[in-house]
This record gives C-alpha cells, structure tokens and sequence, in this order.
C-alpha cells in the first residue's frame, strides 16, 4: 500500500508541474515548455 501511496504522489506531481510549466510558459515558447517539463519528468522519475 505504500509503494502505491508513493507512486500516485509521483503521478500526480508530474500532472500537476506539467500543467503548471505549459501554463507559465505557454506564451514564451512552446517547445522550450515541452522540453523542460520532460526533462524534469525525466529527473522526478
């Protein structure tokens, strides 16, 4: 049950900081938004 605890927390943060870089970044550049909510996503996981 922990284990599952820990990953919907890690699920949720990766949905909640992707939502948040698109939206901050979304009008700066697109694809700089993409890549760096990846690479973060990449570093979280």
């Amino acid at each position: 049950m922990k284990i599952l605890s820990v990953m919907a927390v890690k699920v949720y943060l990766r949905i909640f900081i992707f939502i948040y870089w698109r939206n901050k970044l979304h009008y700066r550049n697109k694809k700089l938004a993409d890549w760096r909510v990846l690479f973060y996503m990449q570093t979280v996981v």
